[in-house]
Parts: structure tokens; sequence; C-alpha cells
């Protein structure tokens, strides 16, 4: 089994880097540990107005979809 055991996500400008670690268990005991890194490029300043935008966007075509469904069923 493997278990998630922390993360991290340092950023520099527009590039970040991710690092996950997790930890390998065997009877529930751990039998090693591991990391993954991974690098995001192109990051852009958090804007909250646009988050807001977003969601706003993401809920008004949910909400469509499922009226949709609603009437199909």
């Amino acid at each position: 089994e493997v278990d998630f055991t922390g993360a991290t996500f340092d950023v520099d400008g527009k590039r970040g880097v991710v690092t996950l670690n997790f930890a390998f268990r065997e009877d529930g005991e751990v039998v090693g540990k591991g990391i993954k890194r991974m690098v995001a490029s192109g990051l852009k300043p958090y804007d909250q107005e646009a988050v807001d935008d977003l969601v706003h966007r993401f809920n008004e075509r949910k909400d469509a979809f499922l009226a949709k469904f609603v009437k199909a069923a």
C-alpha cells in the first residue's frame, strides 16, 4: 500500500516545484519511502476575481447540465 505523507509547492516567479512524499507499507509497517518531484511552469499571480468568475461559470454550466439530466430522467 502507498500512503501520502506530505507535499510542498515551492514557487520562484513563473516556475514552481511540487514535491509529493509517500511511504510504502506492508502489513502496517513502513517498508520504504519515496518522493516525486514535478515542475510547474507558466505560473501567474493569484487573482481572486478570475477565480470567482471561473467558479461562477462552472456552477452555471453544472446547473444547466443537471437541469437537462433531470428532464431526461
